[in-house]
This record gives C-alpha cells, structure tokens and sequence, in this order.
C-alpha cells in the first residue's frame, strides 16, 4: 500500500508541479471525504468547480447526496488527483454537463470530460 501511495504522489507532482506537492504531501484533504492523496486546495481546478456549480442539481446526489445546500460556494469544493478516476465507479450525471462523475468508496467526486482536473466536497 505504500508503495502504492508514493507512486501515486510521484504523479501527481509530475502533473501539478511542486507547488501543488505541499498540498499533496499533507496527507488528508481539508474536505476529508476519504481522499488522502489529492492536489488540495492548491490545485487547478477551479474550472471543474464552476461546471459542477452550474450543474449542482445534475451532480448533487453524486457528491452530497444529503445536501439541502441549493447552491454550494466555491470555498466549500477541493480538487482531487484525476487518478482516483481508474479505481472508482462511474456514476451518471446529465451528458450536457461536461463531467464525468464518480463514487470512491462512498465519496463522489467530478472531473472534467478529459479527465485532467476533478473535485468534491
């Protein structure tokens, strides 16, 4: 599983550089959510949010499902490493959207339609 963990950091410091590393490296992400090894809030995905706020009536039950929130601020999302995309379960949400949605244990997260940037509550 360690082995496992550092793989995964050592991408995603390829991909988001060293300055979205500290984030990385801190181990749980400030939302919690189950993700330990994401970019946190450092990371680039401030676009993934703003689709998915747009959309938050097609999304919401995949990312909280208990929400009465009716539309989420931008503060209250983080990104998340595109990677947990290969080992979670696509869940659907309304193609014109422009997301691809997915549950990780319990834990719903989206990424845009190419995969490159995600992000949950």
């Amino acid at each position: 599983m360690r082995i496992i963990t550092a793989l995964l950091l050592g991408i995603v410091v390829l991909f988001t550089g060293a300055s979205s590393a500290g984030a990385a490296a801190g181990g749980a992400s400030p939302g919690g959510g189950g993700f330990t090894w994401g970019v946190g809030i450092g990371g680039n995905c401030r676009d993934v949010v703003d689709k998915i706020k747009r959309n938050w009536m097609d999304v919401r039950s995949v990312i909280a499902p208990k929400s009465k929130t009716m539309r989420p601020r931008s503060r209250d999302f983080y990104c998340v490493s595109p990677y947990y995309a290969q080992s979670a379960m696509p869940k659907p949400v309304a193609s014109l959207s422009g997301l691809k949605c997915f549950d990780l244990e319990g834990k719903g997260f989206c990424c845009d339609a190419r995969l490159e940037r995600c992000a949950t509550m």
